[in-house]
């Protein structure tokens, strides 16, 4: 297992430990939590519109664009615009990456109120609006310390930012829906306790991997547990004994 040691891990257990913590306090119940992560989607991709805006690794395209390099086959035109526009190209991306984002969190939440939100939206974010803030807190915190301070944004690349958080969202959302479903049968706490704990889990992996993709030299920031370790320095082109 690769945990990964930045402040985003501590505030990334701390933000899911809080509809755990705070439910049974609030006398919330499975639609706070769904609201919740519901929320934390719109959080997540607002912090990766910033990400992509900010990014500023070496251009993969630094040649100027021709029609000619667009139409061949090995161009990645999304990493062709923003090698050669600059901000603008950026905001492209994120643009790019808005809009199906948007009708994802439009679908999902219309299929939370279709089966297990019967109440007013605005009153049940109000009601776990301190839950939110921590969450945004605990994000922005990410942001700033991890991505910003670090020199992160230095070795990303805006067009690398457009599909990691979908499948980690959908993958994450689904397995939610499932838990959802079997607690509003059997009403039992411990499913959903179980699922914060996988959700963490591999979420501080997911983390850790796209850091020693990013850069192999990152394996000085992150845990490695139960894993191969000639497995892992071939996997990641890690060198050293």
């Amino acid at each position: 297992m690769l945990i990964p040691r930045r402040v985003s891990s501590y505030t990334l257990i701390a933000s899911n430990l809080v509809p755990i913590v705070m439910a049974p306090h609030d006398a919330a119940g499975i639609q706070e939590i769904l609201a919740f992560y519901w929320t934390e989607s719109v959080i997540l991709g607002f912090f990766n519109i910033l990400k992509i805006l900010f990014a500023s690794a070496s251009d993969k395209y630094p040649e100027p664009v021709t029609f000619k390099m667009l139409n061949s086959r090995d161009c990645d035109v999304l990493a062709a615009l923003g090698s050669n526009m600059g901000f603008f190209g950026k905001l492209f991306i994120a643009i790019f990456f808005t809009f199906p984002f948007l009708m994802y969190l439009g679908l999902y939440g219309v299929f939370l109120v279709g089966f297990f939100i019967d109440s007013a939206w605005l009153p049940l974010i109000l009601k776990i609006k301190w839950w939110l803030l921590g969450l945004f807190i605990s994000h922005g915190a990410s942001f700033l310390l991890d991505y910003l301070a670090s020199s992160e944004f230095r070795r990303t690349r805006s067009e690398n930012l457009l599909e990691p958080l979908f499948s980690r969202l959908m993958i994450t959302n689904l397995a939610l829906l499932a838990v959802a479903g079997i607690f509003n049968s059997l009403g039992v706490w411990l499913i959903m306790i179980a699922f914060v704990i996988v959700k963490v889990v591999k979420e501080l992996r997911y983390e850790a991997v796209c850091l020693l993709q990013a850069d192999p030299g990152n394996i000085y920031r992150v845990f490695v547990f139960f894993e191969n370790e000639d497995l892992l320095k071939k996997k990641f082109k890690l060198a050293g004994p």
